[in-house]
Protein backbone atom coordinates (compact mmCIF):
# COMPACT_ATOMS: atom_id res chain seq x y z
CA UNK A 1 0.00 0.00 0.00
CA UNK A 2 2.98 2.59 0.85
CA UNK A 3 4.62 1.68 -2.45
CA UNK A 4 1.33 2.42 -4.37
CA UNK A 5 0.34 5.85 -2.31
CA UNK A 6 4.25 6.85 -2.80
CA UNK A 7 3.39 6.39 -6.54
CA UNK A 8 0.43 8.21 -6.33
CA UNK A 9 1.68 11.51 -4.72
CA UNK A 10 4.93 11.80 -7.17
CA UNK A 11 2.24 11.38 -10.28
CA UNK A 12 0.09 13.69 -8.89
CA UNK A 13 3.53 15.65 -9.08
CA UNK A 14 4.48 14.92 -12.34
CA UNK A 15 1.21 15.67 -14.00
CA UNK A 16 1.36 19.56 -12.66
CA UNK A 17 4.76 19.94 -14.09
CA UNK A 18 3.19 18.95 -17.71
CA UNK A 19 0.75 21.48 -17.21
CA UNK A 20 3.29 23.83 -16.42
CA UNK A 21 5.26 22.82 -19.55
CA UNK A 22 2.58 23.08 -21.67
CA UNK A 23 1.78 19.38 -22.29
CA UNK A 24 -1.67 19.79 -21.31
CA UNK A 25 -1.88 16.45 -23.23
CA UNK A 26 0.70 14.72 -21.13
CA UNK A 27 -1.43 15.31 -17.64
CA UNK A 28 -4.24 13.79 -19.03
CA UNK A 29 -2.95 10.62 -19.22
CA UNK A 30 -1.30 11.26 -15.82
CA UNK A 31 -5.00 11.59 -14.92
CA UNK A 32 -5.94 7.88 -16.37
CA UNK A 33 -2.71 6.73 -14.54
CA UNK A 34 -3.91 7.72 -11.17
CA UNK A 35 -6.78 6.67 -11.38
CA UNK A 36 -6.06 3.25 -11.99
CA UNK A 37 -4.00 3.47 -9.25
CA UNK A 38 -7.10 4.80 -6.69
CA UNK A 39 -9.01 1.71 -8.80
CA UNK A 40 -6.26 -0.67 -7.20
CA UNK A 41 -5.81 0.92 -3.64
CA UNK A 42 -8.61 -1.71 -2.45
CA UNK A 43 -6.75 -4.75 -3.70
CA UNK A 44 -3.21 -3.68 -2.30
CA UNK A 45 -5.17 -3.36 1.50
CA UNK A 46 -6.68 -6.93 0.55
CA UNK A 47 -2.64 -7.91 -0.79
CA UNK A 48 -1.19 -6.67 2.82
CA UNK A 49 -3.74 -8.29 5.16
CA UNK A 50 -3.00 -11.86 3.01
CA UNK A 51 1.05 -11.87 3.85
CA UNK A 52 0.77 -10.54 7.79
CA UNK A 53 1.18 -14.28 8.54
CA UNK A 54 4.38 -14.64 6.29
CA UNK A 55 6.01 -11.71 6.97
CA UNK A 56 5.46 -12.68 11.08
CA UNK A 57 7.59 -15.09 9.98
CA UNK A 58 10.34 -13.05 8.46
CA UNK A 59 9.62 -13.24 4.93
CA UNK A 60 10.07 -10.49 2.96
CA UNK A 61 6.29 -10.01 0.84
CA UNK A 62 6.14 -7.18 -0.10
CA UNK A 63 8.92 -5.63 0.76
CA UNK A 64 11.44 -7.75 -1.41
CA UNK A 65 8.86 -7.31 -4.51
CA UNK A 66 8.35 -3.56 -4.76
CA UNK A 67 11.16 -1.08 -5.38
CA UNK A 68 11.72 2.57 -4.06
CA UNK A 69 9.85 5.50 -5.72
CA UNK A 70 13.03 6.85 -5.03
CA UNK A 71 14.84 5.51 -7.98
CA UNK A 72 12.44 6.94 -10.45
CA UNK A 73 13.71 8.89 -13.17
CA UNK A 74 14.37 12.68 -12.65
CA UNK A 75 11.54 14.67 -14.53
CA UNK A 76 12.12 16.11 -18.03
CA UNK A 77 9.77 17.98 -20.00
CA UNK A 78 11.27 16.32 -23.03
CA UNK A 79 13.83 14.47 -24.73
CA UNK A 80 15.55 12.35 -27.65
CA UNK A 81 12.24 11.59 -30.31
CA UNK A 82 12.09 7.89 -30.79
CA UNK A 83 13.67 6.59 -33.69
CA UNK A 84 10.77 4.31 -34.24
CA UNK A 85 7.22 4.13 -33.95
CA UNK A 86 4.46 3.16 -31.36
CA UNK A 87 3.86 -0.66 -31.94
CA UNK A 88 1.41 -2.45 -29.27
CA UNK A 89 2.06 -5.90 -28.01
CA UNK A 90 0.75 -9.19 -30.12
CA UNK A 91 -3.09 -9.08 -28.62
CA UNK A 92 -3.51 -12.51 -28.77
CA UNK A 93 0.10 -13.47 -26.71
CA UNK A 94 -1.23 -10.27 -24.12
CA UNK A 95 -4.87 -12.09 -23.41
CA UNK A 96 -3.33 -15.57 -23.10
CA UNK A 97 -0.85 -14.08 -20.67
CA UNK A 98 -3.57 -12.54 -18.75
CA UNK A 99 -5.65 -15.61 -18.86
CA UNK A 100 -2.49 -17.57 -17.41
CA UNK A 101 -1.52 -14.95 -15.08
CA UNK A 102 -5.51 -15.38 -14.00
CA UNK A 103 -4.97 -19.19 -13.36
CA UNK A 104 -1.66 -18.82 -11.76
CA UNK A 105 -0.56 -21.87 -9.83
CA UNK A 106 3.04 -22.29 -7.85
CA UNK A 107 4.03 -24.87 -9.82
CA UNK A 108 4.21 -22.42 -13.15
CA UNK A 109 6.42 -19.70 -11.67
CA UNK A 110 9.38 -21.02 -13.81
CA UNK A 111 7.47 -21.03 -16.80
CA UNK A 112 5.36 -18.14 -16.46
CA UNK A 113 8.59 -16.43 -15.85
CA UNK A 114 9.92 -17.40 -18.68
CA UNK A 115 6.90 -16.45 -21.02
CA UNK A 116 6.79 -12.87 -19.21
CA UNK A 117 10.83 -12.62 -19.65
CA UNK A 118 10.18 -13.20 -23.45
CA UNK A 119 7.30 -10.69 -24.06
CA UNK A 120 8.98 -8.04 -22.00
CA UNK A 121 12.81 -8.38 -24.31
CA UNK A 122 10.91 -8.92 -27.58
CA UNK A 123 7.65 -7.24 -28.14
CA UNK A 124 8.38 -4.75 -25.11
CA UNK A 125 12.41 -3.83 -26.20
CA UNK A 126 11.63 0.03 -27.25
CA UNK A 127 11.71 1.36 -23.54
CA UNK A 128 9.88 4.53 -25.14
CA UNK A 129 6.76 3.16 -25.33
CA UNK A 130 4.72 0.89 -22.99
CA UNK A 131 6.15 1.99 -20.01
CA UNK A 132 3.22 0.94 -17.85
CA UNK A 133 2.86 -2.55 -19.83
CA UNK A 134 6.42 -3.50 -18.84
CA UNK A 135 6.25 -1.86 -15.41
CA UNK A 136 3.35 -4.76 -14.59
CA UNK A 137 5.07 -7.43 -16.44
CA UNK A 138 8.65 -6.83 -14.75
CA UNK A 139 7.16 -6.58 -11.44
CA UNK A 140 5.63 -9.52 -12.05
CA UNK A 141 8.55 -11.17 -12.99
CA UNK A 142 10.21 -9.99 -9.94
CA UNK A 143 7.97 -11.47 -7.93
CA UNK A 144 7.74 -14.84 -9.86
CA UNK A 145 11.54 -14.85 -9.19
CA UNK A 146 11.38 -14.68 -5.51
CA UNK A 147 8.58 -17.02 -5.65
CA UNK A 148 11.08 -19.79 -6.67
CA UNK A 149 13.24 -19.20 -3.10
CA UNK A 150 10.36 -18.69 -1.15
CA UNK A 151 8.55 -21.94 -1.34
CA UNK A 152 11.62 -23.37 -0.44
CA UNK A 153 11.68 -21.91 2.78
CA UNK A 154 8.26 -21.07 3.69
CA UNK A 155 7.58 -22.87 7.10
CA UNK A 156 4.89 -25.70 6.36
CA UNK A 157 2.00 -24.47 8.42
CA UNK A 158 2.55 -21.30 6.03
CA UNK A 159 2.87 -22.53 2.64
CA UNK A 160 -1.28 -22.03 2.06
CA UNK A 161 -0.66 -18.26 2.90
CA UNK A 162 1.97 -18.39 0.42
CA UNK A 163 -0.09 -19.83 -2.21
CA UNK A 164 -2.92 -17.83 -1.85
CA UNK A 165 -0.89 -14.30 -1.54
CA UNK A 166 1.28 -15.04 -4.67
CA UNK A 167 -1.52 -15.76 -6.65
CA UNK A 168 -3.51 -12.74 -5.75
CA UNK A 169 -0.75 -10.70 -6.68
CA UNK A 170 -0.43 -12.32 -9.91
CA UNK A 171 -3.84 -12.09 -10.53
CA UNK A 172 -3.47 -8.41 -9.66
CA UNK A 173 -1.13 -7.76 -12.03
CA UNK A 174 -2.80 -9.79 -14.63
CA UNK A 175 -5.83 -8.02 -14.34
CA UNK A 176 -4.27 -4.71 -14.44
CA UNK A 177 -2.87 -5.23 -17.86
CA UNK A 178 -5.71 -4.21 -19.50
CA UNK A 179 -6.08 -0.91 -18.33
CA UNK A 180 -2.19 -0.35 -18.94
CA UNK A 181 -2.06 -1.34 -22.51
CA UNK A 182 -4.81 0.95 -23.13
CA UNK A 183 -2.92 4.14 -21.13
CA UNK A 184 -0.20 2.68 -23.05
CA UNK A 185 -2.04 3.37 -26.64
CA UNK A 186 -3.32 6.45 -25.16
CA UNK A 187 0.57 7.96 -24.13
CA UNK A 188 2.31 6.57 -27.18
CA UNK A 189 1.28 9.75 -29.55
CA UNK A 190 2.78 12.15 -26.70
CA UNK A 191 5.94 9.79 -26.49
CA UNK A 192 6.47 10.00 -30.25
CA UNK A 193 6.82 13.55 -30.28
CA UNK A 194 9.61 13.55 -27.66
CA UNK A 195 7.50 13.71 -24.48
CA UNK A 196 8.91 10.59 -21.93
CA UNK A 197 5.28 10.45 -20.04
CA UNK A 198 4.96 7.34 -18.35
CA UNK A 199 8.20 6.05 -19.28
CA UNK A 200 10.11 8.85 -16.72
CA UNK A 201 7.20 7.83 -14.27
CA UNK A 202 7.93 4.15 -13.87
CA UNK A 203 10.89 3.04 -11.17
CA UNK A 204 13.62 0.62 -12.87
CA UNK A 205 12.85 -3.07 -11.97
CA UNK A 206 15.76 -5.56 -11.59
CA UNK A 207 13.86 -8.79 -12.83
Amino acid sequence: MTHLKEAMELNRERRELYRIDGNSDAAKVMNKLILLEKIMLPFTYSLDRSVKKLQAAGMGMWCDDLVSMQTVPVYQASSDVPANSYIAPNAKTLKALKRKMKKFELSQSQDLYTEISQLILVDLSDHHYNCLTRHFLESAAKSLAATKERVEIVPPELEADLDRATKKLIKQLGMSLSYAQKIDQSAAPIQARGVPVLCQEMPPIDW
